[in-house]
């Protein structure tokens, strides 16, 4: 059987066709990938380590408030991060909670549940590890405050972090 190309000579016979086949397959992608516009060519290497908004959720879900004006007092966010919870090996998240509800309890707002308030301050009221595990909890993974108590209790309860 002769061979020819487009040209209409004949090729020489290729011993090794399977290998000739892919070594210009692999040839062929990477020249149509070479033409395709990447947008990597464009970025100097200082763009690759420029800080970026990764697009962060909060791992407690906002539950829709009725009321018209509806704010969070700057003093009432000072008094709970006055109170922080951080784990610490002195800490109690029983203690903490009822000091949490304590501060929740001087605020009452019309049309607006307390569940809803002590959501929206319970971000502020951790810091450190205690922070940092709120924050790697899938985004809107806490949609109640029972859920978030639990949560939180399951976390930092003392007796879980006893050795065994």
């Amino acid at each position: 059987m002769r061979r020819a190309n487009p040209s209409g000579q004949l090729l020489p016979f290729d011993p090794e066709i399977d290998k000739t086949f892919l070594r210009r397959r692999n040839l062929q992608k990477a020249f149509e990938a070479a033409k395709e516009p990447s947008g990597m060519t464009d970025k100097l290497l200082k763009d690759y380590a420029a800080p970026y908004a990764r697009g962060v959720q909060s791992s407690i879900t906002r539950l829709p408030i009725d009321a018209d004006n509806f704010e969070i007092k700057p003093a009432v966010i000072h008094m709970v991060q006055r109170n922080q919870f951080k784990e610490g090996p002195y800490e109690d998240s029983n203690h903490h909670l009822e000091l949490f509800y304590e501060i929740c309890g001087t605020m009452k707002v019309n049309e607006v549940p307390p569940e809803s308030v002590r959501l929206l301050l319970f971000g502020f009221s951790l810091k450190d590890r205690a922070k940092q595990w709120l924050n790697s909890l899938p985004a809107d993974s806490i949609s109640s405050w029972e859920q978030c108590k639990q949560k939180f209790l399951d976390k930092f309860y003392p007796e879980a972090r006893l050795p065994t």
